[in-house]
């Protein structure tokens, strides 16, 4: 199941609100199948918000349940891809 907040978050936190909301659902409504559930983070669709809020949206998504994330653009675009991905993956941990 994937889930996305939209073409855009209308205000700075809104992704976080609806990743934990709508993780949690889809675990529940998917609970006993083999259905994964994905959830966008990091700022969909473009990854331009702040590195604290990118870090809060990954880390409700994964409290929330989410068995993978799709992150892509905050990765790739940034300066240093190896450094950005680390920082969200010890985020999480």
């Amino acid at each position: 199941a994937f889930l996305f907040t939209g073409q855009g978050s209308q205000y700075a936190g809104m992704g976080r609100e609806l990743a934990k909301q709508l993780v949690a659902e889809a675990k529940e409504a998917l609970k006993g199948s083999s259905v994964k559930v994905a959830s966008v983070a990091t700022g969909f669709p473009s990854g331009q918000t702040f590195l604290d809020i990118k870090l809060a949206e990954t880390r409700q998504a994964v409290e929330a349940g989410a068995d993978y994330l799709v992150i892509g653009r905050p990765i790739t675009g940034s300066p240093d891809p190896t450094r950005t991905a680390r920082t969200i993956l010890s985020s999480v941990r």
